[in-house]
């Protein structure tokens, strides 16, 4: 997997090609990581040419997936004696707000009361977790990038949040949690008609265990490894 620095009308960004097929989204992680530490790109929010000390992208929407939600019980303080299953539920009540609208789930991280990411260092503007830190985290860079590059990124993280939204209806069915959600606009969720068993979830090992042509459509995926 390739990530190709490329000159695009916002100024230099990048473009994504995989030659592997067998390639994961850990990866694709990887790539992105060493990108950002050995390219330098048009930054697009901030005058500087890194983006340490920058916290503009920590007060967006930060959307979480299964497997970002299981690394954070993993190194989170959490009861991890009570079972996997409920110190990942923990960090969901303790860090995620969960929004319904309509037949719509959508989980979160739960902001500051300045409307900052719960893991961010204020004062420095950098993250306390970063080499945790969610997959939306990860695949951003402040930069522009190619139409496959924000499709493949798009596709992962709605993805994977798809899959936490469904185990978190299925833990809170099997426990009886009569309040599921932080907040609803006309909610139309059934728990028990919910269709738990429709995919696995795949992303509860890791993201070195999830395929990316498993998870994209296949003409995005034919232009991922076409060029």
């Amino acid at each position: 997997m390739k990530i190709i620095p490329v000159e695009l009308k916002d100024g230099k960004g990048y473009d994504i090609t995989i030659s592997n097929p067998e390639a994961t989204v850990q990866d694709y992680l990887n790539a992105l990581n060493r990108a950002i530490e050995g390219y330098d790109f048009e930054r697009l929010w901030t005058p500087r040419e890194k983006c340490f000390g920058c916290d503009l992208c920590c007060r967006e929407r930060i959307p979480l997936t299964l497997a970002d939600a299981v690394i954070l019980a993993e190194h989170l303080p959490t009861n991890k004696k009570a079972g996997w299953e409920d110190a990942l539920a923990e960090v969901i009540r303790k860090y995620c707000r969960i929004f319904v609208y309509g037949d719509i789930v959508d989980i979160h991280l739960r902001l500051t009361d300045d409307e900052a990411c719960p893991f961010l260092n204020e004062e420095k503007g950098i993250c306390r977790i970063y080499p945790h830190r969610p997959l939306v985290c990860q695949t951003f860079i402040c930069c522009p990038m190619t139409g496959k590059a924000e499709r493949l990124r798009e596709a992962l993280v709605n993805w994977g949040e798809d899959e936490l939204v469904r185990w978190w209806m299925k833990y809170a069915y099997e426990k009886a949690i009569a309040v599921w959600f932080d907040e609803g606009d006309n909610p139309e969720i059934d728990l028990g008609c919910f269709d738990f068993v429709s995919e696995p979830f795949k992303f509860i090992s890791g993201y070195s265990k999830v395929k990316i042509r498993d998870v994209v459509s296949p003409d995005l995926w034919k232009l991922l490894t076409t060029g």
